[in-house]
């Protein structure tokens, strides 16, 4: 099902992505979130696989700040960013997912000064990381390192055409890590840092577990960021360090 009330009579600066499944009880605030920035040219997208769950009724309720929503079957959560890649009008994107929030109602106007600023296809923003015990931890990009957040980043939309679209390979839980690490090594790229939070979000969901902190050490190998020595340790340390802090109650 698809719901398009768009009417376009310039390029936005920024749409700006929800991809959604089955969490009634997070999309409300993002949506909300999203549509309070205070940056006046922005397409909102959001994208629902088809949920089961009363999500579908959460955004319908809202459905007169949403200026495109579709609700179908996908592959995963790729396969919906790329529909909304395609799907797009504005010059830069920003994926806020279902559950996540923007930091402040300027975040987003923060983002794009800063682009416009640096004449950058890419800023990558701080973030907030919220526990499941709601307590929060502030962490600004190291690029160098490859830290940074999904969430926080504004990229132009133009750089699918260069680098393509986000991966789509069963069990790749890293597409969008290797989709912007890719960004990162191509030296023709203009990218910059905002030192401030722009997101707050949740820990868990697709991106956590062990086989994904394998993958990004893998892609971090392949772009010359660790040592194959620095892998190895990685891959055999990292699950009895996550299963000692389960043990002493941490994060």
């Amino acid at each position: 099902m698809t719901n398009d009330i768009r009417l376009v009579n310039q390029q936005p600066d920024v749409t700006v992505v929800t991809i959604v499944f089955n969490d009634a009880g997070g999309i409300g605030r993002t949506i909300d979130s999203v549509t309070s920035q205070t940056h006046g040219s922005v397409e909102y997208i959001v994208i629902d696989g088809n949920s089961v769950d009363g999500t579908r009724q959460m955004i319908e309720d809202r459905r007169d700040q949403i200026d495109l929503y579709v609700s179908e079957p996908d592959r995963g959560i790729y396969d919906a960013m790329n529909k909304a890649i395609r799907l797009a009008n504005g010059k830069f994107l920003l994926f806020m997912n279902s559950g996540d929030v923007f930091f402040e109602t300027s975040s987003l106007a923060r983002l794009v000064d800063r682009a416009r600023a640096a004449n950058s296809s890419a800023v990558f923003g701080g973030w907030v990381r919220r526990s499941r015990n709601g307590s929060t931890s502030v962490r600004l990009p190291g690029l160098q390192a490859g830290i940074f957040n999904h969430q926080a980043v504004l990229y132009a939309r133009d750089l699918h055409r260069e680098l393509g679209p986000y991966a789509l390979v069963p069990g790749l839980t890293t597409a969008d890590y290797l989709f912007l690490s890719s960004l990162l090594m191509d030296n023709s790229l203009i990218h910059c840092e905002l030192a401030e939070p722009v997101a707050i979000i949740d820990i868990g969901g697709i991106s956590a577990g062990n086989h994904t902190f394998a993958q990004k050490g893998a892609i971090d190998y392949l772009h010359g960021r660790i040592s194959r020595w620095r892998l190895a340790s990685y891959l055999v340390l990292h699950p009895a360090y996550r299963m000692a802090k389960k043990l002493i109650g941490r994060p």
